[in-house]
């Protein structure tokens, strides 16, 4: 869980946000949209930081390298106490991750996940970012999948594309076990209690709850959301405001020549 927390950490998405999507994104740390949604956390638990990243790791027993240089820290503590590095891992392992990712060359998403490679680095993990189509991703990021165990194939960090919220903007369907979108075996009996009581429960503030948990809980790593806007030509005729998904619905529009 420090490592998926000094990885958020290190992701700068203020800068990532103005200076690769022109200022069309806003900050994303929760597992419902930010946008416009008073049940989205205000203030993000891992907010940017690259020196909290830092410490983060120290406390956890790795010797970050000397400043200036790009190297992974090394684990100088092994063993599974609060001030250690964790199971699994031994004293003198690099803190190295693969990620393989869904690539559209040219795109700005690329140009993203760039920047979130050389933050990280200055945090001290070293991330090797491995460009691919649909096909590769598919295939490496689901080979060896085993929900039951928590395998996850030979891969560290993965991503294969985004989630559409629908009109009732839960995303349970990707943390729940289970669950047809879960395609990273989320599995956590706080964030499924939650993530439930969204949907079934009959709290006013199970959305609220399940928000608040999800950041915290960090399944996924947050990166900003992206927006535009959308015109409409005023030689368009009946058009309608798009629909509670974003979209807009052609067949109600007519056009004069």
């Amino acid at each position: 869980a420090y490592i998926r927390q000094a990885l958020q950490m290190s992701i700068n998405q203020a800068a990532i946000a103005k200076s690769i999507y022109n200022g069309y994104a806003v900050e994303g740390c929760s597992v419902i949209p930010a946008i416009n949604n008073p049940d989205a956390p205000k203030k993000c638990p891992y907010t940017y930081n690259l020196k909290n990243a830092q410490n983060l790791l120290k406390a956890h027993g790795w010797t970050l390298p000397a400043k200036g240089k790009l190297q992974p820290a090394v684990c100088n503590s092994p063993g599974t106490a609060s001030n250690q590095c964790g199971a699994g891992i031994a004293k003198g392992d690099k803190l190295t991750l693969s990620f393989p990712y869904l690539s559209t060359p040219g795109s700005q998403f690329d140009s993203m996940i760039a920047y979130e490679v050389s933050s990280w680095y200055q945090a001290g993990i070293a991330v090797t970012a491995t460009a691919l189509d649909e096909t590769g991703v598919t295939n490496l990021c689901f080979a060896g999948d085993d929900p039951g165990t928590g395998t996850n194939g030979n891969w560290d960090l993965c991503e294969y594309g985004g989630w559409q919220f629908g009109a009732y903007p839960s995303g349970e369907g990707i943390f729940v076990p289970g669950a047809g979108g879960n395609s990273g075996d989320v599995d956590d009996a706080g964030l499924t209690a939650a993530a439930l009581a969204a949907v079934t429960g009959s709290s006013s503030t199970a959305m609220k709850d399940f928000a608040t948990y999800g950041a915290s809980y960090l399944p996924y790593f947050f990166q900003p959301n992206t927006f535009g806007v959308a015109l409409i030509s005023k030689s368009v005729k009946g058009a309608l405001p798009p629909n509670s998904l974003g979209d807009f619905m052609p067949e109600y529009i007519t056009a004069t020549s």
